[in-house]
């Protein structure tokens, strides 16, 4: 489950995991207030944190509108909504946060690294890794994690940006020297 300590992270999160139209953009807030019986404004102001006092029926009517249960809303624990099948934006006020930002990433990055015995993935690939930013909560990171990251990030970056880490790892700003050499086939 993921870390959100307060009621508007978990707000934030549970309307990101509500379903969402053919064009992947979840439901309008308006909508759902009107639909719901909620003041307009009142979710929006939850989920920037400008509101988080309301009263127990206001609550509920928002946990309904956002499926989530009441208590989870309230308090968080284990009756979390549906994971979310899109990228989670920051919460207003909030800023994106990088894979190498988090805390562990580096013992992270070196386990992932190890456990890449055969190195599938050059270095730079967990430099990608790093500057990625982080679509959806992270609650503990594992070298499988980094691994399956610097694996997207290289997979789906574009040739100049490898270029950019190809050229900062020639500047000395890579993990390149640290990782032993391939050895060529015979």
């Amino acid at each position: 489950m993921p870390n959100l300590p307060t009621l508007p992270d978990r707000a934030w999160y549970a309307y990101h995991c509500l379903a969402r139209d053919g064009s992947g953009a979840p439901p309008p807030v308006r909508e759902l207030e009107r639909v719901h019986g909620i003041s307009g404004g009142t979710i929006s102001r939850l989920c920037r944190g400008e509101r988080v006092e309301l009263t127990t029926s206001v609550m509920l009517k928002v946990a309904v509108a956002l499926e989530a249960s009441l208590a989870w809303l309230q308090e968080g624990g284990p009756d979390e909504p549906e994971p979310p099948v899109h990228a989670i934006p920051p919460r207003p006020g909030t800023q994106w946060i990088r894979h190498s930002s988090l805390p562990g990433w580096e013992e992270a990055k070196r386990g992932a690294i190890a456990f890449d015995g055969m190195r599938r993935l050059p270095p730079e690939a967990y430099q990608a890794a790093g500057e990625m930013t982080v679509f959806r909560p992270i609650e503990r990171l594992t070298p499988e994690v980094v691994l399956a990251v610097a694996a997207y990030a290289w997979e789906t970056s574009s040739f100049a940006e490898r270029a950019r880490f190809t050229t900062a790892d020639a500047k000395g700003q890579s993990a390149r020297a640290q990782l032993p050499r391939r050895r060529a086939a015979k």
